[in-house]
């Protein structure tokens, strides 16, 4: 049985500034993407029908040949750049919970703030930015993010595995 004690507010929101500090002194910056949305095509009405001032213009009737037709087309929100610890070796990851899992090559885990804790959740895909600009990498999510430090509220925990989704 683990032994309680009371830990003072002080100690808890000296123990919260370090964690923020620490991620922003040695965390790397990581792109985060998230998946495509469907947004009406911009250069018709139904598919069929040219939309004045559309970027190209058709005969009513044909497809329309920005979208083939189906009013609607893909786009992909603009990424996201944060900041976070990534722990490479498996010997570094913290561990937490009461079960042991296997971890896949090529896995990292992150350590980032809670604030952009909502952007990580929303995100289908991770590049860990180089340095040199030559290598980046991919990650996807390996399940949820886990709230980490005394209160749970200022800092998670990320795990990722390589390749895109």
């Amino acid at each position: 049985m683990a032994i309680q004690f009371p830990v003072p507010l002080s100690t808890i929101q000296l123990h919260e500034k370090w964690v923020a500090d620490f991620i922003a002194q040695l965390g790397k910056s990581c792109t985060l993407f998230y998946p495509f949305l469907m947004v009406s095509c911009p250069n018709c009405i139904g598919g069929f029908q040219y939309l004045t001032g559309g970027p190209y213009p058709f005969t009513t009737g044909s497809p329309c040949p920005y979208c083939n037709g189906t009013n609607h087309i893909q786009t992909e929100p603009n990424p996201d750049v944060i900041t976070m610890l990534i722990y490479d070796d498996p010997r570094d990851f913290i561990l937490y919970g009461e079960f042991k899992v296997a971890i896949p090559a090529g896995a990292i885990q992150t350590r980032g703030l809670m604030s952009d804790l909502n952007k990580v959740q929303r995100c289908n895909r991770m590049v860990r930015n180089s340095i040199d600009g030559i290598q980046t990498m991919s990650y996807t999510k390996a399940g949820e993010a886990t709230p980490m430090g005394f209160r749970q509220t200022e800092e998670f925990v990320q795990s990722w595995t390589r390749g895109a989704p």
